[in-house]
């Protein structure tokens, strides 16, 4: 090939080249912008708002204690696997080389010669009695177990979401109550600043103005703050970094609060006993070990294989001379100290042990639903009361205003009024998020998601 016809092939691949480059620059130019899922972090430009049911769905993909157990559910799945293989033949092969060196009494040599072998021998189970059966029976209810224990584990997972983001809108809710109550301490000091200018009121009644609008900014601060602990909290539920921030709904249940009739009770229970991964779980494991305990009791009996062998061996390579056999063996232990009657005694008592424990699981569950009941009747009554008394709050507050401006009341009534409507507003708010966490914590006891409330 000459350089000319070197060169002009060289210029050619620098033109494709540039030409590639040239495609790929205007493509990118003209090509939509790629559609990313939003995260919801603390960017500038944020703006999607996190729902309680999308935290339930992060918090499923990135909680880390849910990811531990997943992988221990993985590990029974495998263990499942190895044991079917069992039912299958086992086949093996060897191969070996030998250099064989006779030595004298005296060292000396007779000469060496190589030995060349190699085999394969198979063994099929045929008959155990249903011991392998059991084995992997046994197995499977392991693994079946191990995936209601992931389930259990997600059910304790959403609850301390639900509580965590329930947690951030109280606190969001109580830092507006902050912020309103330093409105109000300002506009009372704003009141008491001007009734003294023209010498209706003493000095000491704007100094505990003053004294009202600092401890009103302290609880502003203390309200800020909570609502960053809770966040925090929140984030490291769903996986993330403490110090990433969100924007959340303003509301998590868009149910309004009821109270359930306690004649709907029984039939709350059976809901719970029949969703709680728990009792499923409990009641693989028990399963697991009726089938370990029929494992136990069939090692009593004969084991029956079918054996077979071929091998070649010979000093030279590749091996001429060969043998083969097939046969059935039959092996039983006659007597091993009695070992094999104590497993199977320790199996039953582990067996009833596991079975009296599920009983009181179930009873656990039916107090920890009534209590949730309770709890939650109880939330739904203060929540009225307090609803209730944050208008009459109002109320008094409105008046004692008035009353201040026409000089019939003083400064100390009209902070009292003051205090009185922000501390029935907090109230108002926490007898209200005690009711959704009551609500939360129903749902946890009962293993559902979400329970429809209205229904009962």
């Amino acid at each position: 090939m000459t350089s000319r016809t070197k060169e002009n092939k060289y210029i050619k691949r620098i033109m494709f080249i540039f030409l590639l480059l040239l495609i790929s620059l205007v493509s990118y130019n003209f090509l939509p912008p790629l559609q990313v899922q939003a995260a919801y972090a603390a960017d500038s430009n944020e703006t999607n708002v996190l729902t309680l049911e999308d935290a339930l769905k992060i918090a499923k993909e990135n909680n880390k204690t849910l990811q531990a157990q997943y992988y221990q559910m993985q590990s029974a799945k495998e263990t499942y696997i190895q044991a079917l293989g069992y039912r299958l033949p086992n086949i093996t092969g060897s191969l070996s080389y030998e250099r064989i060196r006779a030595m004298s009494t005296n060292n000396a040599s007779y000469g060496s010669k190589d030995n060349f072998s190699y085999s394969l021998d198979a063994n099929q189970l045929l008959y155990d009695f249903g011991a392998t059966n059991s084995y992997i029976q046994s197995a499977y209810h392991s693994y079946k177990q191990s995936e209601k224990q992931y389930l259990d584990t997600l059910r304790q997972i959403e609850y301390q979401v639900k509580q965590s983001y329930l947690n951030v809108l109280s606190a969001e809710q109580l830092y507006d109550t902050a912020k309103e109550g330093l409105d109000l301490a300002n506009l009372i000091l704003k009141y008491t600043q001007s009734e003294f200018d023209v010498g209706l009121v003493a000095r000491s009644d704007v100094l505990s103005a003053e004294v009202e609008v600092q401890n009103a900014k302290i609880s502003l601060l203390n309200a800020k703050n909570q609502i960053n602990v809770s966040l925090a909290n929140l984030a490291n539920v769903l996986g993330y970094d403490p110090r990433k921030s969100f924007t959340i709904s303003k509301t998590a249940y868009e149910t309004p609060p009821k109270a359930i009739a306690s004649n709907f009770a029984d039939q709350i229970f059976s809901i719970a006993i029949k969703n709680r991964p728990d009792i499923a779980a409990a009641i693989e494991g028990i399963d697991a070990a009726r089938y370990t305990l029929k494992n136990l009791k069939s090692s009593l009996y004969p084991k029956i294989n079918l054996v077979g062998d071929y091998s070649r061996s010979d000093t030279k390579f590749p091996p001429e001379n060969y043998s083969w056999f097939y046969g059935i063996t039959a092996t039983i232990t006659f007597y091993n100290g009695g070992q094999n009657l104590s497993k199977i005694r320790q199996e039953q008592d582990i067996l009833n042990s596991l079975i009296k424990t599920k009983d009181n699981l179930e009873d656990s569950i039916k107090l920890a639903v009534w209590t949730d009941i309770l709890n939650l009747n109880n939330a739904y009554s203060t929540f009225e009361l307090s609803d209730a008394a944050v208008k009459s709050a109002l109320e008094n507050l409105r008046v004692n205003e008035a009353q201040y401006r026409e000089g019939l009341n003083s400064i100390i009534d009209l902070t009292t009024a003051r205090n009185n409507y922000i501390s029935a507003k907090n109230q108002r708010i926490i007898n209200e998020y005690n009711y959704y966490l009551s609500l939360a914590a129903l749902e946890r006891d009962l293993g559902v998601k979400f329970f429809n409330i209205e229904n009962y």
